[in-house]
């Protein structure tokens, strides 16, 4: 059985890439981005995956998350970015009007879209 670091590995497969500074050095960062953390297990685990593809430093920015699990990914994290820490967390989606899943398919073609200038961000 695949442990939850190899899980998510596989799930990020190639959407997972690393951009050098731009300042001439050699370090390789990495912003993760989610819609939420629970637990913060898959977020960990996502960190440990750009850890193991060279990411010198990892910044997780997610929009809300108990505070218990930012406290947890400190240390993991270079930086945890959240716009919200609230005090009562039962589940991501008590935060959403529409917590429904945006499927790998539809993401990749916002992407696309986005690095060929053509979508329309307001």
């Amino acid at each position: 059985m695949d442990t939850l670091v190899d899980q998510v590995g596989d799930a990020m497969g190639e959407h997972a890439g690393l951009a050098g500074s731009g300042a001439g050095d050699d370090e390789e960062r990495a912003v993760l981005v989610d819609d939420g953390i629970a637990t913060g297990s898959t977020a960990l685990a996502a960190i440990d995956v750009l850890r193991r593809r060279g990411a010198s430093r990892v910044v997780l920015a997610v929009p809300v998350a108990p505070r218990e699990a930012v406290a947890a990914l400190g240390p993991a994290a270079d930086e945890v970015v959240t716009v919200q820490t609230p005090r009562l967390f039962m589940a991501i989606g008590q935060f959403y009007d529409d917590f429904s899943q945006t499927g790998d398919d539809e993401v990749a073609t916002l992407l696309a879209e986005r690095s060929e200038g053509s979508a329309d961000v307001t």
